[in-house]
C-alpha cells in the first residue's frame, strides 16, 4: 500500500518499520503534524485507546480535577504506577521504561 506526500510515494509497511526505530521527539514531531492534517472529525478514532476521549471532547469537564487527582492517588497507593528496575551506579539516572508513558502530560 503506498500514498503520495508532496509528490513522492510512500510505502506504508516501509514507514511503519521506520517509525519503529524513530527517537520520541521525532515520534512527536509525526503526532503533531497528524493532528493538523486528520479531520477532526477522525481525530478521536486516531488517538482512541491511547487518550481518554472523555478528556478532549470541546466543552465542560464530567468529572472535576478534584476527583481525578483522587482516582489518580487512589491508584498510585493500590501500586499501579510502581515498576521495579535495579539501580546501579550505571544507571542511577535513568527512569523505568514504564515511567514515561504512564506520566505523559496532555
Amino acid at each position: 500500500m503506498t500514498s503520495t506526500a508532496m509528490g513522492q510515494r510512500v510505502d506504508i509497511e516501509k514507514l511503519r518499520a521506520a517509525i519503529r526505530h524513530m527517537s520520541r521527539g521525532n515520534l512527536l514531531s509525526i503526532a503533531n503534524r497528524a493532528i493538523e492534517l486528520v479531520p477532526r472529525a477522525r481525530l478521536g478514532s486516531l488517538v482512541a485507546g491511547r487518550v481518554r476521549l472523555d478528556l478532549l471532547s470541546e466543552g465542560t469537564r464530567d468529572v472535576s480535577l478534584l476527583d481525578e487527582v483522587r482516582t489518580f492517588r487512589d491508584a498510585c497507593l493500590r501500586g499501579d504506577y510502581f515498576e521495579s528496575f535495579d539501580v546501579n551506579s550505571k544507571n542511577y539516572m535513568d527512569t523505568s521504561k514504564g515511567t514515561e508513558p504512564k506520566f505523559r502530560l496532555p
